[in-house]
């Protein structure tokens, strides 16, 4: 069975991060908005030399998508697939749903690609909100002027190296490794007191662990609820 099909079910940030309103509110509602789905299925796409042009046929057969070109993602329906360095692509499926098969992928691109299961490796946090390129630029050395919307790229965040898509001007996606989401997560917190933010599950197995929590403690009771 596909190592996809056995997704760990605790998500890495249960016990850590907790629904609620937090921080220092200087307007009537919060200028950041943390999302974290689901994990997600992700396969990460290394095409082999002189392959590319046979893959992105075998892609379009099966999704009616393509590889995207350097620094940029495409969406459709339940597909993201994002370029995520030189020679290597993120297939991303949405929660819920069962388009993405690794096996069937590993056979269609076999002796073109190496395919493997970044599922359980990388968690997805979404940033969205007034303030949230105020929040990245304090820890990330993009530039966020010339990052725009449909751009994808691996870069440092808060001392981590990340994977960022810009899903429009304020909304952000983040690929954090699962062995450093936790110190990534109170970072994001910590920097995100000054705006005053949101944290929402998009889970519901998740939601149900943490409904019982204050959803408007102050950020300053953060760690004790923690």
């Amino acid at each position: 069975m596909s190592q996809l099909n056995t997704l760990i079910s605790q998500h890495p940030l249960e016990g850590i991060a907790h629904t609620g309103v937090f921080g220092k509110l200087s307007k009537t509602y919060p200028g950041v908005y943390f999302e974290t789905p689901p994990q997600r299925k992700i396969i990460r796409l290394m095409p082999f030399r002189e392959k590319a042009h046979a893959v992105n046929l075998i892609l379009q057969d099966l999704y009616s998508m393509t590889m995207p070109g350097t620094g940029k993602f495409s969406q459709k329906d339940n597909l993201t697939i994002g370029w995520s360095a030189k020679n290597r692509w993120y297939i991303t499926e949405t929660p819920n749903s069962d388009t993405v098969s690794f096996c069937k992928i590993k056979n269609a691109l076999s002796g073109l690609a190496a395919i493997s299961d970044a599922s359980q490796g990388l968690i997805s946090i979404i940033i969205d909100g007034d303030d949230s390129r105020a929040l990245i630029s304090k820890g990330c050395v993009l530039n966020l002027s010339h990052f725009l919307p449909g751009d994808s790229t691996p870069s440092l965040m808060a001392h981590t190296n990340v994977h960022i898509y810009r899903l429009s001007e304020s909304k952000f996606e983040i690929l954090v490794p699962a062995s450093h989401v936790t110190n990534f997560w109170e970072w994001l917190c910590l920097s995100a007191e000054e705006f005053g933010f949101q944290v929402t599950f998009l889970d519901q197995k998740f939601t149900e662990i943490t409904e019982n929590f204050d959803h408007t403690i102050p950020f300053e009771k953060l760690d004790k609820a923690t």
